[in-house]
């Protein structure tokens, strides 16, 4: 792994997904848009993956080929949305308004009250999640799952073509669907040949050690919405949240096992990531309508997105990711008789339906 294989890296996991969601403009202050530019834009990211992924698998294209359409479509949303937010910025800049619209927090206002208190708990939290990134390095293992997941990711790599044999053997098989239709680790083979990174080092190091302190952004972005009013007391969860994930090794099956040890595993994204961003958005869709407020549209977006993002990282995403919004719809409707919710949040659920249907009749 070289100097600019890690730079390749962040770029492509971090810069690109924040270039390419900064067109939803979503969030408030900059720090915020930030955080919600990079989960925009990933979910949109992995959602054209996941729908050139399957059918080129289907069909059974090599992997350059499907690396070819995947890169062209990356380089034009990143182009279309910088042109997007250039304009936007320049509209803004003319009304005399802030770059970046509304102003933003000021990281003060989060110690207000018991001060000290706050910042050692912010010190706190900052430590242990540095700890979690160093333990990733040092203590990463091959996990039982990896004899399939990395070594398929390091087959697509090295043959150029995706899902041709049985990774267990090496012996070539018919089209394995269940496996093929949640190509995650075709896309981890993607990024590991795109910034020159062994597949290996990309699974085990890159993408757990980069991943993680953007995860800990979203469950901060997840505090401030279930804080509301109370912000003050985000560095109180972010705590106890770091704290929760440091010791929650209390069943082999946990998704704080899942995110310290087999993030490089899409059922472990799947976990970790999208199903809590599917809760929030579904409890920001319930606070409007509590509070007999218009939704943003763009929650609905991301919801349709994390849905899509979900069927990538493993086909029980199609089930685990689809329940909640029409639980959501459900109830929702029982308990303030309002129904302007109930069809986008069934259309969220398109690809989760597209996904099963596809694993239950493909051939």
């Amino acid at each position: 792994m070289t100097f600019g294989s890690v730079l390749l890296s962040i770029l492509w996991l971090i810069l690109i997904p924040v270039a390419v969601g900064s067109a939803f403009d979503f969030g408030r202050g900059k720090r915020e848009k930030i955080c919600w530019s990079w989960l925009f834009g990933q979910l949109l990211l992995w959602s054209a993956f996941q729908a050139i992924a399957v059918f080129e698998v289907k069909k059974g294209n090599s992997f350059p080929e499907l690396k070819k359409i995947y890169l062209m479509i990356v380089m034009i949303s990143v182009a279309v949305s910088l042109l997007i937010t250039l304009i936007r910025a320049l509209i803004r800049k003319k009304k005399g308004e802030s770059v970046f619209g509304e102003k933003d927090v000021s990281i003060a206002s989060y110690f207000e009250g018991e001060s000290k208190v706050k910042k050692v708990l912010s010190i706190l939290s900052i430590v242990i999640i540095l700890t979690e990134m160093v333990l990733l390095v040092v203590l990463s293992y091959a996990d039982g799952d990896d004899s399939y997941y990395v070594a398929e990711t390091t087959m697509t790599a090295a043959s150029d073509k995706m899902y041709f044999a049985l990774p267990y053997t090496g012996r070539e098989i018919p089209l394995d669907i269940r496996h093929s239709f949640a190509p995650f680790p075709t896309w981890l083979a993607f990024i590991s040949v795109i910034t020159g990174t062994v597949p290996v080092s990309m699974a085990h190091v890159m993408f757990p050690v980069i991943s993680l302190p953007v995860t800990y952004l979203l469950y901060a972005l997840m505090g401030k919405e279930i804080l509301e009013e109370k912000r003050s007391e985000l560095p109180v969860y972010m705590f106890f949240t770091t704290l929760l994930v440091l010791f929650g090794f209390y069943s082999y099956m946990t998704p704080e096992k899942f995110l310290l040890t087999r993030l490089r595993q899409g059922k472990a994204t799947l976990a970790s990531l999208v199903i809590p961003m599917i809760m929030m958005c579904l409890y920001m869709v319930l606070k409007s309508l509590r509070d007999d407020k218009k939704t943003d549209f763009r929650i609905y977006i991301l919801l349709f997105m994390l849905n899509t993002a979900g069927c990538l990282c493993s086909s029980l995403g199609a089930v685990l990711c689809a329940v909640p919004p029409v639980l959501c719809a459900l109830f929702s409707c029982i308990m303030y008789r309002k129904f302007r919710h109930v069809l986008p949040l069934l259309a969220s659920c398109v690809p989760c339906v597209l996904m099963a249907a596809f694993l239950r009749f493909a051939v």
